[in-house]
């Protein structure tokens, strides 16, 4: 991600709007994250071959977890998955020793995972910085949340620690990922106590509008974004029973999808 922030390409144009960002809350809105994180985590060894093309993790279908997708154009350009700590993280499997050291210092943890942007979008920092902003703003207003926590490639944690004030709980190392050995993961978290007065240090010597993240983060369109989840929420807690019912078949784990079918 580091990479992504200094990145805007050539094309002006194309950078000149912030992607649209909604709560998924349709079966549609909900395929379409799927499908992109198959692609991505497929590439890369990550994922089991699925005939359908989606990857669906038990987490996913919880009612505390939400999908947040990013749109350019009307097409989706970037997705992210937050998940609410119930003992039983995406992440837990690889680090359930670090987990259980942060859930000691911190009551309630969300974990931020399947975070992707389309490759090829002229513009990647601007649909990662949008997502991460409305999962921030969602596990801050809306679920008290006390820490997020994300377990990042080494080389990326120098952009999430020394950009968006994450910290590391844990060292660096290798994670079967699918019978791979993926190198350097590093576990990283946000402590959200305060985080508003944090970012106002961080960013207010920044200047411009297009460099200060305070701004961005915590005084634009605070409330049309809370409106925007607060409908969302509603639109996808009226149908997620069908949600679940709907992807529980696509389940990387049968027993999970036994268990919500039943």
């Amino acid at each position: 991600m580091s990479d992504a922030m200094g990145r805007c390409g050539g094309s002006r144009t194309a950078c000149a709007d912030w992607p649209e960002v909604r709560l998924a809350a349709t079966p549609e809105e909900y395929e379409a994250s799927f499908r992109m994180a198959y692609g991505a985590y497929r590439a890369l060894g990550f994922a089991p071959f699925s005939e359908h093309g989606l990857r669906v993790t038990p987490q996913h279908l919880k009612p505390t977890s939400v999908v947040f997708c990013a749109y350019r154009a009307g097409e989706l350009a970037g997705t992210i998955s937050i998940f609410e700590d119930d003992g039983d993280l995406p992440s837990a499997a690889g680090w359930g020793a670090e987990l259980d050291r942060l859930r000691r210092r911190r009551k309630r943890i969300f974990e931020l995972g399947a975070l992707m942007v389309r490759p090829g979008e002229p513009c990647s920092h601007r649909v990662w910085l949008a997502l991460f902003k409305h999962a921030w703003i969602y596990a801050r207003a809306f679920r008290r949340a006390d820490a997020l926590c994300a377990f990042v490639v080494a080389h990326h944690a120098p952009f999430y620690c020394g950009v968006l004030g994450f910290r590391r709980f844990g060292a660096d190392h290798f994670h079967d990922c699918n019978g791979l050995a993926v190198a350097g993961v590093a576990p990283v978290y946000l402590p959200l106590d305060n985080a508003e007065a944090r970012f106002r240090r961080r960013f207010e010597h920044w200047g411009g509008r297009s460099r200060n993240l305070y701004r961005y983060f915590v005084e634009e369109d605070r409330g049309g974004c809370e409106g925007r989840i607060a409908e969302g929420l509603r639109l996808r807690n009226g149908v997620f029973g069908r949600l679940q019912r709907r992807f529980a078949p696509f389940l990387q784990q049968p027993a999970a999808a036994a268990a919500l079918e039943g």
